[in-house]
């Protein structure tokens, strides 16, 4: 039985620690409005994260935004560069825009879902070259950006 209890926690435990695959430290949403009559208004999207493998094994691909697939870039800021290379423990930032005009982004990709998701954000990602995804469940909105 002892045997049996210390087999299953290793299992666990080596179960959790191949998992890792990123931690969010903070995401937040920004809505901003064009200075001009008529100019264009949209919301800036922004999650930091901790890098739990190193780019070799952990690709950010995709995110999405009330189920549309939107563009995105990732920036290392532990390195001060694009995010394309990066290491264990590194700290990234994935940002995307959604432009508002007629309550679709014209940059947005029209692509189904992987799978029905109520969350408004969604991090896809491949680890170890198998597609998942990762909701964020909190996201910080901050005070409107009005540009003159």
């Amino acid at each position: 039985m002892v045997r049996f209890i210390i087999l299953v926690l290793l299992i666990t435990g080596f179960t959790t620690l191949v998992k890792r695959d990123f931690r969010i430290v903070e995401a937040t949403r920004q809505e901003w409005t064009g200075g001009r009559q008529k100019s264009a208004r949209g919301l800036n999207y922004r999650v930091t994260i901790i890098a739990g493998k190193g780019s070799g094994k952990l690709k950010l691909q995709e995110l999405w935004v009330n189920r549309k697939l939107i563009p995105h870039r990732v920036f290392n800021l532990t390195k001060n560069e694009p995010g394309v290379s990066f290491a264990k423990k590194d700290t990234l930032v994935i940002t995307g825009t959604v432009i508002i005009n007629e309550s679709i982004s014209s940059d947005s990709i029209y692509k189904e879902p992987p799978f029905i998701f109520t969350e408004e954000l969604i991090i896809g990602y491949k680890l170890n070259n198998r597609m998942l995804y990762k909701p964020v469940s909190e996201i910080k909105i901050l005070d409107p950006l009005y540009h003159k």
